[in-house]
């Protein structure tokens, strides 16, 4: 193809493929994004090669490459798996990539980055190389557990649950995979398990952020995920060590490395990754994600009680750019019908009325930035 049209320097010519044959899409005029696929199977670097011939140099390749073993690519976005892959915004608190042989990562974030609202959601792009498939689909369930990214929401358990799934490990594939066999309510966070809980309160008290020993009597601990409730008292023992009562009893020991944890209370043993934020604890082990709130103490209120503060008010899914707002006060709005578009990270996303109302407020103008839960419409 290249050679009919006369084209000189890096390209990639797209084929879909079935059991008849390949198909001709289309042709780039520039590296995709997967190019350190073929970089890691044939040993090249086509960015070098790309910049070399574009400076007037002559390639100076075998013309038959011989590829070496399997690569496989994953993409790290700014995506929440658990709501729709909305996109997430903030700033990454924490940033640890996995190491070790055949394994990449190409990326131009660190701890500290901003992720914001006008670029598209990829933060890095995870590649690992091995001898064959089954060895590069291990390598690649290694390299997304060690991946750890807290401060935005990511699709780290969407790709996790990718490199664990039976069919993608057998490389039974096609375009319709994730709509045949994925169940996206794994994502959602669920009311913990007595493992989660374990992995929260561990996570907690790993921080060193309160006082666990008052005068030798345990510090109070209240949480609470769902409708389940939990209330107990945290002394510190020895170092990694503490003392629980309540609901959970016994001695904690806690081994951390970054997010991961690794939990031992008498004879239970918790592995896990644990997130800790301002009065929330999120809670990933196995192949499901759990929600733990940070609770008052029983009696004390801890929610604001302005009277109708969100009732009949839609608001914001995530961090966006209003772009265009669709209903006025007074106007008459039926189900499903357009309210407000939303843009973040080069999306359009529409916000519909859930239900036939009618519109009392606007709280939002063409143009304006608003965060996450931010009211957009009053309806009523």
């Amino acid at each position: 193809i290249a050679t009919s049209i006369g084209y000189v320097n890096a390209g990639t010519v797209e084929f879909m493929l079935d059991r008849s044959g390949y198909y001709f899409l289309e042709m780039n005029a520039r590296l995709q994004v997967e190019h350190p696929v073929t970089e890691m199977i044939y040993g090249i670097d086509l960015v070098q090669w790309q910049l070399r011939i574009a400076a007037g140099e002559r390639l100076e390749l075998p013309r038959e490459l011989t590829p070496r073993g399997w690569a496989i690519e994953a993409r790290i976005t700014a995506e929440d798996p658990a709501h729709a892959m909305l996109p997430s915004s903030g700033t990454i608190v924490s940033w640890q990539e996995p190491k070790g042989p055949g394994i990449r990562v190409d990326t131009g974030v660190t701890g500290a980055s901003i992720v914001g609202l006008d670029y598209d959601s990829m933060l890095a792009k995870l590649i690992v190389h091995a001898p064959d498939r089954p060895s590069a689909v291990t390598s690649l369930q290694r390299a997304l557990d060690e991946f750890e990214i807290e401060g935005v929401q990511t699709n780290l358990p969407l790709l996790e649950w990718i490199a664990h799934d039976e069919a993608f490990r057998s490389g039974d594939l096609g375009t319709s995979f994730l709509a045949q066999r994925l169940d996206e309510s794994r994502f959602v966070p669920t009311t913990a398990s007595r493992d989660a809980v374990l992995l929260a309160v561990a996570g907690i008290v790993a921080r060193d952020a309160l006082p666990w020993r008052i005068g030798g009597v345990g510090s109070p601990l209240f949480l609470e995920s769902g409708e389940r409730r939990i209330a107990l008292w945290v002394s510190a023992a020895a170092p990694a060590t503490w003392r629980l009562s309540g609901e959970l009893g016994g001695t904690l020991r806690v081994e951390r490395d970054g997010a991961r944890i690794v939990a031992q209370l008498g004879g239970e043993r918790a592995v896990g990754r644990v997130a800790v934020d301002t009065g929330a604890v999120v809670v990933r082990t196995g192949d499901r994600t759990y929600m733990v709130q940070l609770a008052a103490s029983p009696g004390m209120s801890t929610r604001a009680t302005t009277s109708g503060e969100s009732n009949g008010r839609v608001a914001s899914p995530m961090p966006g750019r209003v772009v265009r707002v669709a209903v006025a006060p007074g106007e008459n709005v039926k189900p499903h019908q357009l309210l407000v578009v939303l843009e973040a990270m080069k999306m359009e996303h529409r916000i519909e009325a859930s239900l036939a109302a009618r519109v009392r407020a606007v709280m939002v103008h063409e143009g304006e930035i608003v965060a996450g839960g931010a009211p957009l419409v009053e309806l009523g």
